[in-house]
């Protein structure tokens, strides 16, 4: 007994030693011997000594003595010490064998209490808020390093449900600032370390719209400090989208961030907005201006300046919010919409298909009075032809629909009104193709529950533009013509799609139809504006 006393006595000093001289860079210095200068891993004796460890600490896992809890804390220390003195780019050689570096990480995973990846969620929210003690903050330390010295050795922990990411949840969300700030670091050098996982960078922008405000907060700084320090490879969109969503943060290190973020973007920003400029062949685009002194700017005007300076990206933000908002908390959801709003002054709608009319030429000369005298009065600020195509208008407007019945009723004040409003008001034919679109489900049976956000929105429309909708809805009524429609039943709203559509011969009326009419949309239009087709996709 006293000789096994003896002999723990010596190995928590010979670990301590170890793990001073860790510490102190000895160890990762190349002078030392303990680096291999060519390949940067452990020389042969520390490896085996590092192993040897783990297999002794793994057989005596189950006790718990004074001892024990202190060779545990040191050897966690010794690990995390000598990788994190190896600069990162030369971690992934420090334990050649990626068994051993897992078999680590499952070691200090049993030492880490609350922080534990065999933790259920239960427990996880029973313990979150525990101090943890110096045992247990060693191993999580630990842990960390091991994750991050390299490539992560188990591509099933960053599958799409991998278990790294219910751990990850748990480091961020702690109200320690020591393990929060540990969360940070580990998040930032796993996308750094693994730029080919691409689960994991869309696990971290989901969580900047899905998760609390520490994991949030994490999350996003993780992301800017990544392409702060390399290029990283990532959608502009998607990046642009989560900087206007942060710019709107209550936390003024937060906002301060996305701007940074957004002066890093903006050369990307430039260049993708170049190849879509040069398939508009109308003129309208000009150089984008400089943005303004972004410290100075709230997020919604920061987001009036970029669909000013940009409008080639405006429905892919549309096509981003329309995704984002899905998961987002009430909360994200109003300040998406809000900061939409400018965006949605770019939009063109395009009719779909309309049947040929014969019209007289002051008829003609009156509707192009009309919408020069609209355009005068528009918000907007583009001129000549804005963003859109059929198939544009068809994603918009049932986007919109799904939004108006999934979230309209959220808040008292809804920014689903402002959206529909601004969508009208943008451009002259933009209130007639809207209704179309209502009277077009209201004539549809598969879906009866859509009929009060259909009114919804008339009520919507009425507020704003209340002439104007009674005209339209005038001239609707107006029609003599009837038009069969072929519908075919759709799983995803508004739950339908037009087919086919022809007019039934009138008996007691000669007059033609207007072309008010709504029918399906052919991808040979020769009418459709000009769009990437990327863009049209979304």
């Amino acid at each position: 007994m006293k000789r096994r006393r003896r002999r723990d006595i010596l190995r928590v000093q010979l670990v301590r030693i170890f793990e001073l001289l860790a510490d102190a860079g000895v160890i990762s210095h190349s002078a030392s011997g303990g680096l291999d200068n060519e390949t940067h891993s452990l020389n042969n004796t520390l490896l085996e000594y590092v192993d040897l460890t783990r297999q002794l600490l793994e057989a005596e896992n189950e006790k718990d003595s004074d001892t024990l809890k202190d060779i545990r804390c040191h050897f966690s220390a010794l690990v995390a010490n000598i990788i994190q003195n190896v600069p990162v780019h030369q971690r992934r050689s420090v334990f050649p064998q990626q068994s051993l570096r897992h078999s680590l990480f499952m070691l200090f995973s049993h030492w880490a209490g609350p922080f534990s990846i065999m933790f259920t969620p239960l427990d996880r929210y029973s313990d979150r808020n525990m101090q943890i003690n110096r045992h247990q903050y060693c191993a999580l330390k630990a842990m960390s390093a091991v994750l991050c010295c390299g490539p992560v050795a188990d591509n099933v922990g960053l599958s799409s449900d991998g278990y790294l990411y219910k751990w990850l949840d748990n480091i961020l969300d702690s109200q320690d600032k020591k393990v929060h700030q540990l969360g940070c670091e580990a998040v930032t050098l796993l996308l750094e370390l693994n730029p080919d996982q691409s689960n994991l960078m869309y696990w971290a922008v989901d969580r900047c719209y899905t998760g609390s405000k520490r994991v949030a907060a994490g999350c996003f700084k993780a992301i800017a400090s990544v392409f702060q320090n390399r290029d990283y490879q990532c959608d502009t969109v998607i990046l642009l989208n989560l900087i206007l969503f942060k710019a709107a943060d209550s936390t003024r290190a937060i906002y301060e961030v996305a701007m940074q973020l957004l002066q890093i973007l903006e050369p990307k920003m430039f260049r993708y907005a170049h190849k879509l400029e040069v398939q508009r062949t109308d003129g309208v685009l000009g150089q984008p201006s400089p943005l303004p002194h972004l410290y100075s700017v709230s997020y919604y005007q920061l987001s009036e300046e970029l669909a000013r300076t940009y409008p080639e990206l405006t429905l892919a933000i549309f096509s981003e919010v329309s995704q984002r908002i899905q998961t987002a908390h009430p909360a994200g959801r109003q300040v998406m919409l809000h900061y939409l709003l400018p965006w949605m002054n770019n939009i063109e709608l395009v009719d779909l298909k309309p049947l040929p009319t014969i019209r007289r030429q002051d008829e003609d000369e009156e509707d192009s009075l009309k919408d020069r005298e609209i355009m005068v009065n528009s918000r907007r600020w583009l001129r000549g032809e804005g963003w859109g195509s059929p198939q544009a208008t068809a994603m918009v407007l049932n986007n919109l629909m799904y939004m108006t019945a999934k979230y309209g009723d959220e808040v008292a004040w809804s920014e689903i009104e402002n959206v529909w409003t601004t969508l009208a008001d943008s451009w002259p034919k933009n209130l007639k193709i809207i209704l179309h679109f209502l009277i077009s489900i209201c004539g549809v049976n598969s879906e009866p529950s859509l009929l009060p956000y259909v009114k919804k929105v008339i009520v919507y429309l009425g507020r704003d533009k209340t002439m104007q909708l009674l005209e339209e809805l005038v001239s609707e009524l107006q029609l003599t013509d009837p038009v069969s429609s072929g519908v075919t039943h759709m799983d995803n709203p508004p739950y339908y799609r037009i087919t086919s559509s022809y007019k039934i011969p009138s008996v007691t009326s000669g007059t033609t139809s207007s072309s008010n009419t709504m029918v399906a949309p052919t991808d040979g239009n020769p009418d459709s504006k000009h769009i990437k087709d990327s863009i049209e996709d979304k």
